[in-house]
């Protein structure tokens, strides 16, 4: 498989303090990348830098071979790049299937005009984009709750509605910000088996950042590991999970020299 996003020597500081230091990894078409590492090991502040919040002060991002550096955050979605958001970001009045349709947005080719007029090319788009709209909701369970407005639904349900919203604009690349954060176990269960559905049905490539490892272990093809902004440990799963200094770092225990 090919690389899809690579990220070279990638590092930033704040106020003097280095965030990210020389991070650097390949994701390859449709696998799981996983990024992982204890409170302030700097997942977020990665996950900013991909998602053009953050500019590195050091490295290159690149997509499909061009840079992603000077990206401008709402041009991403165009680009085929689509992220979920840890604290979410749904319209509280719209329910499961209206949340889920705003992510068609980036796909959409009717201009204001086409819309009002309704061609019949705009009325053959509305229908597609709805039907879209239709199998991703079945997908991730979300027909119970159409008709609710988003505010009035469990935590749970509005990270699965969040992940919809995403998944709608048929993203080459989906970043997912701490997918089970928040979530009880069976509702980690439940979005590990949406996420192996995702992959098996779309083919989509993934690319996400937790900090329970045990959620990543069955899910991840690889797996990089940060410490106070800095790589300990990438490779498999399994191996990662061994790996002395990835042990000191979730436990607080000295490796041995």
């Amino acid at each position: 498989m090919s690389a899809l996003l690579q990220v070279r020597d990638v590092g930033i500081s704040f106020g003097g303090v280095r965030a990210l230091d020389q991070v650097s990894f390949d994701v390859e078409e449709a696998s799981l990348f996983a990024v992982i590492g204890p409170n302030g090991a700097g997942k977020t502040t990665l996950f900013n830098c991909l998602t053009a919040a953050y500019r590195p002060d050091r490295g290159t991002i690149d997509f499909k071979g061009g840079s992603l550096l000077g990206v401008r955050r709402r041009d991403l979605a165009g680009m085929g790049i689509a992220r979920t958001f840890q604290n979410l970001g749904l319209f509280d009045k719209l329910d499961a299937a209206e949340n889920v349709l705003l992510g068609r947005h980036s796909a959409m080719q009717c201009g204001f005009l086409g819309a009002a007029l309704q061609f019949p090319a705009v009325r053959r788009e509305e229908a597609n984009n709805r039907g879209k709209v239709a199998e991703i909701v079945d997908l991730l369970g979300l027909d119970p709750y159409l008709g609710t407005p988003s505010a009035m639904l469990l935590y749970g349900i509005r990270k699965l509605i969040e992940l919809g919203r995403a998944l709608a604009m048929e993203p080459d690349l989906l970043l997912l910000d701490e997918p089970v954060a928040g979530l009880n176990r069976e509702e980690t269960a439940r979005m590990a088996e949406i996420i192996r559905i995702i992959r098996r049905r779309f083919k989509t490539t993934i690319l996400l950042v937790e900090h329970d490892m045990g959620f990543l272990m069955s899910l991840a093809d690889r797996v990089l590991v940060l410490e106070y902004g800095c790589p300990i440990a990438l490779g498999r799963p399994e191996d990662v999970q061994k790996d002395p200094k990835v042990i000191a770092a979730y436990l607080g225990t000295e490796v041995p020299a």
